[in-house]
């Protein structure tokens, strides 16, 4: 949550760009993040825009990690997040035990 709370506050005063165009990021987890996080009274809508500025750019390296499902993408992000995912993304599935509850 704390490192959410401070890319949106990046994004509020301007300096998310400086991430958002960082050759390489890695988004670990997405769908994990709060839905009802407010700053200043508005919801960032950082995923998506991260998603948006790198798609468009087409030339850095982002590596992104979930749990979820293509259609669970879409349902949580919209079918524009989840149609540039599907494009500009190799998915490699990962199977076998959780070794969090082993």
């Amino acid at each position: 949550m704390y490192k959410l709370v401070r890319l949106a506050e990046a994004k509020m005063d301007g300096t998310l760009d400086n991430i958002i165009k960082n050759s390489n990021l890695i988004l670990d987890d997405i769908t994990t993040e709060p839905r009802d996080l407010k700053i200043y009274g508005t919801s960032p809508n950082l995923i998506p825009d991260i998603i948006y500025e790198r798609y468009d750019s087409n030339k850095y390296i982002t590596i992104i990690t979930t749990n979820r499902s293509p259609k669970d993408l879409e349902s949580i992000y919209g079918k524009r997040v989840s149609s540039r995912l599907a494009e500009m993304a190799d998915t490699i599935v990962m199977t076998g035990k959780d070794y969090r509850t082993i």
